[in-house]
Formats: structure tokens, sequence, C-alpha cells
């Protein structure tokens, strides 16, 4: 799994495995003024881009909110940043999911 890396975006990749499925997840994250703008796209199902409505950056913790899947994501950076490991929850389920820098 590669991502094209873009000026000032953090790219970040991992794998949501639900049951049998695994879903490559490509999560950007793009610094705006005080607050992140975010798309997730999921390789496996189209390259679909989702678009994240409520991203949350409070030191080391990061929020996801995905209304349109009803998804959310809450996952803490590493200290040296390298990783976000956290769970993915949607429709009252939790899978673990981390995310590598890309």
């Amino acid at each position: 799994m590669s991502a094209v890396s873009e000026p000032g975006v953090e790219v970040w990749e991992g794998v949501l495995e639900v049951g049998s499925a695994k879903l490559r997840l490509v999560l950007k994250l793009t610094p705006t003024t005080a607050a992140l703008v975010s798309r997730s796209s999921t390789e496996d199902q189209q390259k679909l881009n989702l678009l994240v409505d409520s991203v949350t950056r409070e030191g080391l913790a990061l929020r996801l909110e995905m209304k349109a899947v009803g998804a959310v994501y809450e996952g803490s950076f590493s200290e040296n940043s390298g990783q976000i490991s956290g769970q993915w929850q949607q429709h009252g389920k939790l899978w673990p999911l981390t995310f590598r820098r890309a």
C-alpha cells in the first residue's frame, strides 16, 4: 500500500479487520487554521473517499467522526508520532485500528 504525498498533508495507512474482511485505509490530515481537515479512502472498496465530518486533535489524542457511515475513530499518536493506535466504532461494534505514517 503506498500513498502519494501532498505538501502539508500527513498521510497515514492502516488495515481495519472486520471478521474475515481486511479493509486498507488511507487517512489524510491537513492542518487548517485551528482545525484539521481529513479524508479517509478505503482502497478495497473502489477507492471511496469518505468525508470526515468532525476532527478533534488535542495533544496526542485524535477523534474522527464520519456520519455518512456511522463511524467514529478514537486513537492516540505515539510519542514519536510514527503511529496512531485506537479503535474504530461503527454500528455499536468496536475494532482495533492502528495507522502508521506513510
